[in-house]
């Protein structure tokens, strides 16, 4: 039986469970929390928004210790090829005794269009049935507001429409 005084032992079963679990909570407590703290979202679009940014923001307080610079979805999408070079030279120039060939680009790039989640309520299939709420005008102008207090650059998010911050 697990108690609120067992936090340890609750963590232990939950990743006994599922191993990354335990991980995405500390994350989502340690500094999502402390945004929903901050700003507490009354949509669920608000919420989304900064469990997004919150990710981004922990990097950008701590870039200096990473050695690989911040990749977007977006990128991922839109950019792959560059963006897998880049990912390349990186590795390459961080690891002079492990040098990854160029030549194994073209397979990175198929392993990203490869849907992990198949076969699952996540898989891409079944997302793209998922219907999308409207973007209303109070909520554009709430998330300009996070956005503005946040101060995320605007080339880091994009809505529906082009909000004003």
């Amino acid at each position: 039986m697990i108690h609120c005084g067992s936090g340890g032992l609750f963590f232990l079963k939950l990743y006994a469970f599922q191993p990354s679990l335990p991980w995405q909570m500390s994350n989502l407590l340690s500094f999502e929390a402390a945004l929903m703290r901050q700003f507490k979202p009354w949509h669920i679009k608000l919420w989304a928004f900064l469990t997004y940014i919150g990710p981004y923001l922990a990097y950008i307080k701590n870039s200096e210790c990473f050695d690989m610079p911040i990749i977007f979805q977006n990128d991922i999408i839109n950019d792959t090829e560059n963006l897998m070079i880049k990912v390349f030279e990186v590795i390459n120039s961080k690891l002079p005794s492990f040098k990854l060939p160029k030549k194994c680009i073209a397979d990175a790039i198929r392993c990203l269009n490869y849907d992990s989640q198949a076969g699952t309520l996540l898989s891409q299939e079944n997302m793209k049935k998922i219907k999308v709420s409207p973007m209303t005008e109070k909520l554009r102008n709430e998330l300009a507001r996070y956005t503005r207090e946040l101060n995320i650059p605007k080339n880091i998010i994009s809505f529906d429409n082009e909000i004003q911050i």
